[in-house]
């Protein structure tokens, strides 16, 4: 999993990154799809500067799919990565 070093430079930063992750996918496996734009304000208040990178980090990844309409979900492999992780 590669990180942006331009933007998570130190070891907390990418600490941070990991879990704003682990929030996005866990709020998906237990509330299924939801829409990119209500994940974004739905953690902005909390990572105000780290959801956009840490969205489009896990679409990369494919640890979540973007449906044509904008619906947001969490792939099998996203759901491996949260078990692996609990």
């Amino acid at each position: 999993m590669a990180i942006q070093a331009s933007i998570f430079e130190n070891e907390q930063d990418q600490a941070l990154l990991r879990e704003l992750q682990h929030a996005v996918l866990s709020y998906l496996a237990e509330n299924g799809s939801a829409k990119w734009g209500a994940l974004y304000i739905r953690f902005y208040h909390e990572k105000a500067d780290e959801i956009g990178p840490a969205l489009q980090h896990l679409a990369q990844g494919k640890h979540i799919a973007v449906e044509m309409d904008g619906a947001t979900k969490i792939t099998p492999l996203g759901m491996g990565q949260l078990k692996n992780r609990t």
